[in-house]
């Protein structure tokens, strides 16, 4: 019996009632949701205390002062109609399950698997955030799975849903399957490539009607995908929890943003200073699920720098003093840097700070000591420890500093003015610059899109981007939607 804006409301539906009784016994003796035990909180549900806790952190962007016994009041209130109508639809369906797996010459007992209701959170989370408000539009509420023995099984039952299943139950009612919607992961595989043929269905029986999930998998991938060393739902919830919040339309794209990422990630494998930045975050516990070389040598070099300057002040200034190096040499086309350089770039305040980091056992962050100034000489030469690490620095500094010497353009880079054809004719002599070709793999999509800052108007057509400079420009661009920009081309 839970406070909710005001009143008292008791949960009709019993599996509600169940959650509600799990929930308020394990998280608090005093009738009241508290957030410091929703952590240990476990269910029948995936850990639902922690489901709780990520749509109040969610919630809370708008609703700072929504407390957990609130939300968890707002959730079972919300959903607890729609859980009575499945819960009296479920035996149904499965009677009719049954049916349609006996027909395929399957033991029920071993192809047939009715799932938990899927639990009130994730329900109420994507009729928010997915669905506009409209809890009618989640329709995996009542799932089950088919374990078929042989693909053959799999499109013989396909083919009975395909036409419109009918069947008569025991006491003479009459329900029917109808196919909404389905994909076929067999084709179009998803980021755990995972073969299976998921479809929606309209279950009706007796004057009702609920959606359903129905997944059909074979038996030899289901065990490999149920084995002790492999949880693919594990996994699809772990990403999944890890990237909301943090991508736009997540329930739409989640299957695209994460087979990206496991592409990128694929690239790390085969690289080894990839693979070795990899290594250096995750040692540090760190979560990250980079999506490009970018966020990898970003995420990576910030983890070195916070490890060997826990203050933040420290960390700052040390930052701050690399990246005036960085640039000078890289726009300098130079590997190498001298101690004259490091004079050149830094104020006395941050040259002092170098100066200490040199004669440091550690030295320099990211930095190689090729000679070391001694008392009487300011002979030292440098270098980054990987070429790789200069270019991901100068690329933050370029996309983040405005850093304009790159490309030559220090107005909004416009195509019908003369100073386009400048800008250019400079994109193009840095993309056939084999110094920088690294440079613009690292920062094609983000430099792409500080060039076109401000931009208005794009004409092919015109001579600052003639054909020999598209590959230039492709580069740079790398992805980015110019459409926007009113982009006008020549049918050829």
């Amino acid at each position: 019996n839970i406070d909710y804006n005001g009143y008292k409301y008791l949960p009709q539906s019993k599996y509600l009632m169940g959650l509600n009784t799990d929930i308020m016994k394990k998280s608090t003796q005093q009738g009241i949701v508290e957030e410091e035990n929703l952590e240990k909180v476990e269910s029948s549900c995936h850990n639902l205390g922690n489901k709780l806790l990520l749509l109040l952190k969610k919630r809370r962007a708008t609703e700072p002062i929504l407390t957990a016994t609130a939300l968890w009041s707002e959730i079972i209130s919300r959903t607890d109609k729609i859980y009575i109508k499945y819960e009296d639809m479920l035996p149904l369906f499965k009677e009719a399950l049954e049916g349609i797996v006996k027909l395929a010459g399957l033991k029920v007992d071993e192809a047939l698997l009715i799932g938990s209701l899927k639990d009130p959170i994730r329900v109420l989370e994507k009729t928010d955030y997915e669905y506009e408000g409209n809890i009618f539009s989640v329709r995996d509420i009542l799932r089950a799975r088919i374990v078929c023995g042989t693909i053959t099984q799999v499109c013989e039952i396909m083919e009975k849903l395909t036409t419109g299943f009918k069947y008569t139950l025991h006491d003479g009612k009459n329900a029917s399957l109808t196919i909404v919607r389905s994909k076929n992961k067999f084709q179009n595989l998803g980021p755990t490539h995972f073969r299976l043929i998921l479809v929606n269905l309209c279950f009706e029986c007796d004057g009702k009607e609920v959606h359903v999930e129905i997944q059909f998998v074979q038996k030899e991938t289901l065990a490999l995908e149920n084995s002790k060393d492999i949880d693919s739902h594990e996994i699809y919830e772990y990403f999944r929890s890890y990237l909301d919040g943090k991508m736009k339309n997540l329930g739409q794209n989640l299957d695209f943003i994460l087979d990206s990422r496991m592409s990128f990630f694929d690239t790390i494998s085969k690289t080894p200073v990839l693979l070795s930045l990899l290594i250096v975050i995750f040692s540090e516990k760190k979560k990250a699920l980079v999506k490009d070389a970018r966020e990898l040598y970003q995420v990576a070099i910030q983890t070195v720098l916070e490890k060997s300057f826990p203050t933040p002040g420290d960390f700052a200034e040390v930052e701050k003093l690399l990246r005036k190096i960085v640039v000078k040499n890289h726009l300098g086309e130079a590997r190498i840097f001298k101690e004259d350089t490091v004079k050149a770039v830094l104020c006395d305040d941050e040259y002092m700070i170098w100066q200490k980091l040199v004669q440091s056992d550690k030295g320099p962050p990211l930095i190689k000591i090729l000679v070391k100034p001694s008392e009487t000489s300011d002979d030292g030469e440098y270098q980054f420890r990987h070429l790789s690490f200069q270019e991901a620095i100068f690329v933050q500094v370029h996309i983040e500093d405005n850093e304009k010497g790159f490309f030559g353009n220090e107005q909004p880079f416009k195509i019908a003015t003369p100073h386009s054809e400048f800008a250019a004719l400079n994109i193009e002599s840095r993309y056939h610059n084999p110094f920088f070709t690294n440079t613009l793999r690292i920062g094609r999509e983000y430099m792409g899109k500080k060039l076109l800052n401000d931009v208005n108007y794009l004409d092919f057509q015109k001579g600052a981007l003639s054909a020999k400079k598209h590959k230039a420009l492709q580069m740079v661009l790398g992805g980015q939607c110019i459409f926007k920009y009113k982009l006008s081309i020549d049918r050829e």
